[in-house]
């Protein structure tokens, strides 16, 4: 089993809201509907999955929040925090990969939850790492480039824009599978 870093994942089980209500990650496919948020208006959006992707970790963060909620995920996974932007534990990964600007995720740090159809800001209590063997999911879609993992409003860091192999990750494309390198 290949443990690939260059790309941002979510573990199993992280929920992921829907159009038709909450779904785990790992079930999600191409062609799903997921809900995103445009940053431009302050409006969730619908959007369309265009391309999943699996890879494997040896190390995970977790990431735990004020009102109990956590995520678990890749190091250089960005979160959008209130007032900083983009932000993940590994900035420098983050914007290496990815060209992406992302700044420090620290503790205290307040992230965008939503529930129930309602915002809010939660804080992060505490951030800590996990150590294993864990299968990785992420999900892509839209030009807003987001959604919500647990609640919490991430990055889908534009699965179409990364140059995956699959010796790497397994992946899965909503348009035809011959546009993989």
């Amino acid at each position: 089993m290949n443990y690939y870093s260059k790309i941002f994942c979510f573990c199993s089980r992280t929920e992921i809201i829907t159009s038709s209500g909450i779904r785990i990650i790992e079930q999600i496919k191409p062609n799903d509907i997921v809900i995103s948020y445009n940053q431009n208006l302050g409006i969730t959006e619908e959007v369309r999955v265009e391309r999943t992707a699996i890879s494997m970790h040896s190390m995970i963060a977790k990431i735990t929040f004020k009102n109990n909620n956590s995520v678990k995920c890749t190091i250089d996974h960005p979160f959008w925090v209130v007032g900083k932007g983009w932000c993940s534990i590994i900035p420098v990964t983050s914007n290496e990969n990815y060209d992406l600007q992302v700044n420090q995720l620290l503790i205290d740090d307040k992230c965008i939850f939503f529930d129930n159809h309602l915002f809010s800001e939660v804080k992060i209590t505490h951030i800590g790492n996990i150590f294993g063997d864990f299968k990785m999911y992420i999900i892509s879609g839209g030009t807003n480039h987001c959604f919500f993992a647990n609640g919490i409003l991430v990055h889908d860091e534009n699965l179409q824009n990364l140059k995956l192999t699959r010796e790497n990750v397994e992946i899965s494309d909503s348009k035809v599978m011959q546009n993989l390198i």
